[in-house]
Formats: C-alpha cells, structure tokens, sequence
C-alpha cells in the first residue's frame, strides 16, 4: 500500500526532515506590550482606511462636479 501511495508523488516534491516545535512564555508586563504595539498598528490601518475613503469620495465628488460643469 505504501508503495502506491509514493507512486503519486511527484519527483520535485520535498518532505520536511526535522520538525521543530517551539514555545515561549512572556510575563504580563511583556505580554501587554506586544498587545498594545499589535493593537496601535490596527487602529492605524483602521484611521489610514477612513482617510483614503475620505479623499476618495472627494476626489470623485470633484470628479462629478467637473464633469457636471463642463
């Protein structure tokens, strides 16, 4: 059965020889940091989205207007 199996392998496949399995454990101090500096990025992709909403909906407002003259 094995045989079979292998069969349907590829020639270019890899198949991983070490497997490393490692764990950490912070205190809370350390754990409150990695979470603030985590969440700030978050709240300031979320700030960066609304402003490039924003000038969006300017720009194609401006957009509209222009071709509404013209």
């Amino acid at each position: 059965m094995t045989s079979r199996v292998l069969k349907k392998v590829k020639d270019y496949t890899m198949f991983p020889l070490v497997w490393l399995n490692e764990t950490a454990t912070l205190d809370d101090e350390t754990a409150d940091m990695f979470k603030r500096e985590l969440l700030s990025r978050v709240q300031m992709l979320e700030i960066i989205q609304y402003v490039l909403l924003g000038v969006g909906l300017v720009i194609f407002v401006l957009c509209l207007l222009g071709y509404w003259k013209h």
